[in-house]
């Protein structure tokens, strides 16, 4: 069944209005995401260093120093280093799944 033409018309007109309207839409969303941006740079403002000593890793972890060094010394834990001081950067840290637990101890069972 063929649209009559006044129907035509008036989707038409509909799709213009709302094509009108994206500007003024794309402004809010614009503004919303400086918004946005300037909290979030805040936050990172207000939050705690990432990059933190050897003891204070431990302590936040729940681990010994050594076996932050063994895992340091395996490459399996990045680190930072301003000059000769190490630091440990929390924020690319994850916590380890059950296969990370397995493979760790079975390093650790290894001879030297």
């Amino acid at each position: 069944m063929a649209e009559r033409p006044g129907q035509l018309i008036d989707g038409i007109a509909g799709a213009l209005a709302a094509l009108l309207e994206v500007p003024s839409r794309l402004a809010s969303l614009e503004a919303e995401v400086r918004s946005l941006h300037e909290e979030v740079t805040a936050l990172r403002r207000s939050s705690p260093p990432t990059a933190v000593t050897l003891p204070e890793a431990a302590r936040r972890l729940g681990v010994s120093v050594s076996t932050l060094r063994r895992r340091i010394r395996a490459g399996d834990l990045p680190v930072v280093r301003v000059g000769r001081a190490v630091r440990i950067d929390l924020a690319v840290l994850r916590h380890a799944d059950a296969a990370d637990v397995v493979r760790l101890a079975e390093a650790a069972r290894r001879p030297r």
